[in-house]
This record gives structure tokens, C-alpha cells and sequence, in this order.
């Protein structure tokens, strides 16, 4: 009987070679992570297939360099998102005071008003007031719903 010999491809996608060095490893019992190589084993690699060690290197060192420009972008993004979330918790603040304010103001007016004989004048500075509070709330909403889209 004549044996069939088995089907070899010439060439392998990288999914195929990954699989084949993943099982080829645990077959010769290597106990490195198939998934992670060194640097010199990657040169090594590099150099059998005809590659530069240099051109590994510049690879390897602009790789690096991305990295770290990603870092430093992660950062900034992240300190002015902190920034942004110190000037909302102002602006809130601010408006809290601005209403807490009104309201003890408008008190001791209708107190003073009570007291003095009902004369029915306090609801003029309330209305003054009351559309300045409101146009400092519309700021404050629309500030907030503005920083949230950007």
C-alpha cells in the first residue's frame, strides 16, 4: 500500500502560524507564553526572514513612542475632564448660594412687611430678583447640558 503523503501549504496566513507555534510549543513542552516574545527572539525571528535587526529596533522604538504620546494625551484629556467637573461643581455652588440667599431675603422682606402693615410691596424686589435667579439657572442648565456634549 502506497501512503498518501500529508497536504503541506507552502505559505500560512498569521492566524495559521500563530496556531501552528502555539501547539508546536506545548507539543516540545516550552513553557514561555506562546502569546509573548522577547525583543531578541523577535530580532531572531526578524533576521530568518531576512529582516534587519535595525528595522525591528525602529519599529519597536516608534511603537514606544506612540505608546508614550498616548499616555500623555490620556492624561490631558483626563486633567480637563477634571477641570470641567470643578467648574460645574462651582457654577452649582453658586447658583445653590444665589437661591438660598433669595429665599432668606425675600423672607425677612415679607417679615418686614408683616410687621410694618400689610402693604403688599414685596413682591416687586421678588420679581427683580426672581427673573435675575432665573436667567442665572438658564445659564447655569444650558452650561451644564453644553460641557456634557462636547
Amino acid at each position: 500500500m502506497d501512503r498518501e503523503q500529508p497536504y503541506r501549504p507552502e505559505r500560512f496566513t498569521q492566524d495559521e502560524m500563530s496556531e501552528i507555534l502555539e501547539v508546536a510549543a506545548r507539543l516540545d513542552g516550552v513553557t514561555s507564553a506562546p502569546d509573548e516574545i522577547s525583543l531578541d527572539e523577535l530580532t531572531q525571528i526578524a533576521e530568518e526572514l531576512g529582516i534587519s535587526p535595525e528595522a525591528v529596533e525602529q519599529v519597536v522604538s516608534g511603537r514606544a513612542d506612540k505608546a508614550r504620546a498616548e499616555r500623555e494625551a490620556l492624561a490631558v484629556e483626563q486633567e480637563e475632564a477634571r477641570e470641567l467637573a470643578r467648574k460645574k461643581k462651582r457654577a452649582w455652588r453658586s447658583w445653590r448660594a444665589h437661591v438660598a440667599s433669595f429665599v432668606a431675603v425675600m423672607l425677612g422682606l415679607i417679615l418686614l412687611d408683616m410687621v410694618t402693615g400689610p402693604g403688599a410691596w414685596w413682591y416687586y424686589p421678588a420679581i427683580g430678583w426672581g427673573m435675575g435667579l432665573g436667567v442665572h439657572t438658564l445659564v447655569t442648565l444650558f452650561n451644564a447640558f453644553e460641557d456634557e456634549d462636547e
